[in-house]
């Protein structure tokens, strides 16, 4: 029982390492410069952008950074709403479990 469960934690924790490592190396499958694509179209100030760009480390410490900014709960800005991305997930949260709730009862029902 307890080696399953121990199975199961690392298979959990190895499975988030990967999408966390993939959504960081989303801004580097870009041509360009990632602090250029990041900034959009959107008329914002460049002074930030820039000065983050002349501070670049290496990729290893851009990491983790960028963990610990998602441990944090900084998740950035929506592209769609410009509000925090985390006041967007909890609210469209409720609607999602909600279907995935419906979803479950009639595969149960069906079989």
């Amino acid at each position: 029982m307890i080696t399953t469960l121990i199975r199961y934690f690392n298979l959990t924790f190895l499975t988030l390492l990967i999408l966390v490592m993939l959504s960081f190396g989303l801004a580097y499958f870009f041509p360009g410069d990632p602090i250029i694509n990041l900034m959009g179209t959107n008329k914002l100030d460049s002074q930030p952008f820039l000065m983050l760009s002349s501070q670049q480390t290496n990729i290893f410490m851009q990491f983790w950074y960028y963990v610990q900014a998602l441990l944090a709960g900084e998740w950035g800005v929506s592209f769609a709403t410009g509000k925090p991305l985390y006041q967007d997930i909890m609210r469209l949260l409720p609607a999602t479990l909600e279907l995935s709730i419906y979803a479950v009862t009639i595969a149960l029902i069906l079989g």
